[in-house]
């Protein structure tokens, strides 16, 4: 199921399964990329989202959340929209029963194939929001990269407009590592190797490096040990990805990242009979 282009999309209800790493952006201040599943299945980015500004209606993953939306007019791919006013926070959705419930929302439009999602994402559809099933996850890599944000972005990020009042030093402190799942899908000839920007990375790294008492190497093994030997090899994972937007629009062969995890425990083939993914 795809996005006809609506213009506006007036109480909307998102369950919200996506939330990367925090950023500076330019007078929005320090936004994440929020990203959910609506009622009829569709798939929707919502941005900008302040959600670490004092006094912001916190949400957390698989909230309902209801909201009016309208059409980004600076970000032409299919499932981007900006909110209008402030959100309603609804019921969480829990994780009884295997994560019944969450499966059955979010799971009714896998792709098992990154070539097909990258067909769609070319095509017609212009599919930029995903879930995709890996056959097999090979690894979890890491490489450095800078270690703080750049002047730019924080020189823009401290410019003060009518809604905020922001400081250097309540700038999210920036993750010195990119991390990458290395994975196939069916059809695959070889592996797919995709940065992961979910914000539960980042959170862990940090926490991990705490733990450690500030040895960066066993953070970072401590990070693999769950991303990988527990989430990929344990349980039943499944990948949300998001095109970038620059990436997308100037038609790179993939321009997608992994924007989240979802990673249910395993079901027996009678159990996954029962769910049902025509909601």
């Amino acid at each position: 199921m795809f996005f006809t282009h609506a213009e506006r999309i007036p109480g909307a209800q998102v369950l919200i399964t996506v939330k990367t790493y925090p950023q500076p952006y330019t007078s929005h201040g320090e936004n994440v990329c929020t990203a959910g599943v609506m009622k009829d299945g569709r798939w929707i980015r919502i941005h900008p989202v302040p959600f670490r500004m004092e006094g912001y209606n916190q949400f957390e993953k698989y909230h309902w959340i209801r909201l009016d939306l309208k059409k980004s007019k600076s970000d032409k791919r299919p499932e981007s929209f900006v909110p209008e006013n402030d959100h309603e926070i609804l019921d969480k959705v829990d994780t009884k029963d295997g994560w019944r419930t969450r499966r059955e929302l979010v799971l009714g439009n896998v792709y098992h194939s990154m070539a097909k999602l990258l067909k769609d994402a070319h095509g017609d559809r212009n599919t930029s929001l995903a879930v995709v099933k890996p056959t097999e996850v090979l690894d979890f890599t890491w490489e450095q990269t800078d270690r703080d944000w750049s002047e730019k972005w924080k020189s823009k990020w401290l410019q003060k407009d009518l809604f905020y009042d922001l400081d250097e030093s309540k700038i999210v402190q920036k993750v010195p590592y990119n991390f990458y799942y290395v994975f196939l899908t069916e059809g695959d000839s070889k592996p797919h190797r995709i940065s992961i920007t979910d914000w539960e990375v980042g959170a862990l790294y940090w926490k991990c490096l705490k733990r450690s008492g500030g040895d960066e190497n066993e953070a970072l093994l401590d990070v693999k040990n769950k991303f990988f030997n527990d989430l990929a090899l344990n349980r039943d994972l499944y990948l949300f990805v998001g095109s970038h937007y620059v990436h997308h629009v100037r038609r790179l062969p993939n321009p997608f990242m992994i924007v989240g995890v979802f990673y249910p425990p395993r079901i027996t083939e009678e159990d996954q009979l029962s769910f049902d993914f025509t909601m």
